[in-house]
């Protein structure tokens, strides 16, 4: 899959060059979900955050799509694939997703990046789970530093999530990296480090406020000579406390684990 150099001296691909081509991506995702600390929320509510966990198999397709003026990158993410299956002990039978065929954008700096992610409304609703996928897209678009083996540097990893104006949901992840292992053909990297969150969603009667911390740890393989992405494991946690206008507030805990996997 990864781009071949041309004979004669040529020199390895940028991360903008190597992915003009369509990449595929397998994901596998478990999350697991419970709610502390709920104050003032209606039983239908609490019923509505009812612990869950689930465990969601994609096929996503990136392509770029558009260049900005101010020379970022938009992609275009397909999901070609997606089923779920939910429970812990004995979860179900694999159950198909609606978002076949359905594409979110991803905007990035040259070197991959993540600026912004919009359209996705597209993957949100009944059937579809993309409100609780927003992992995914920082996870297929790491961009760790340059480094060498024994280095390592910070970096962030921020993912803005838009349903619209008024619903949006803002993560950075501040990452610690370090360059564990390096070959011929992929280099690896570790990193590690606290996640700060914060959104809103001002429609309607339920309209909240979001503030969020928690941990995020993995590791990056990539590709030597184009620096995409081969391989990414990763654990993540997030706690993100909703406040309402009525006063009622509650902490729901999202721990995310997964891999991530070029075909």
């Amino acid at each position: 899959m990864l781009p071949l150099l041309l004979m004669l001296g040529c020199a390895p691909k940028t991360f903008a060059q190597s992915l003009a081509e369509p990449e595929r991506f397998r994901v596998a995702l478990s999350a697991r979900f419970h709610v502390e600390d709920p104050e003032g929320l209606p039983q239908p509510a609490l019923a509505a955050l009812a612990p869950t966990t689930v465990a969601v198999d994609l096929v996503v397709e990136r392509v770029l799509a558009r260049e900005f003026r101010d020379g970022s990158l938009g992609w275009a993410l397909t999901f070609s694939e997606a089923s779920a299956r939910f429970g812990r002990d004995t979860p179900t039978e694999p159950l198909p997703l609606s978002l076949a065929g359905r594409t979110v954008e991803l905007r990035t700096f040259p070197d991959g990046e993540l600026l912004d992610v919009s359209l996705v409304e597209h993957i949100v609703g009944p059937g579809r789970l993309g409100d609780v996928l927003d992992v995914v897209f920082p996870a297929i678009t790491p961009a760790p530093p340059p480094l060498r083996p024994g280095q390592s540097a910070g970096r962030a990893m921020h993912w803005p999530v838009r349903l619209n104006r008024d619903s949006v949901l803002l993560s950075s992840a501040w990452a610690r990296w370090e360059a564990v292992d390096q070959t011929r053909e992929q280099r690896q990297v570790r990193y590690a480090g606290p996640i700060e969150a914060r959104g809103r969603d001002l429609i309607g009667e339920a309209s909240a406020t979001f503030e969020g911390s928690g941990s995020v740890s993995g590791d990056v393989w990539l590709g030597r000579r184009d620096e995409g992405l081969l391989r990414h494991v990763f654990e993540w946690e997030r706690r993100l406390e909703a406040r309402y206008p009525s006063g009622a507030t509650f902490t729901q805990v999202q721990v995310y684990s997964g891999e991530v996997e070029r075909l």
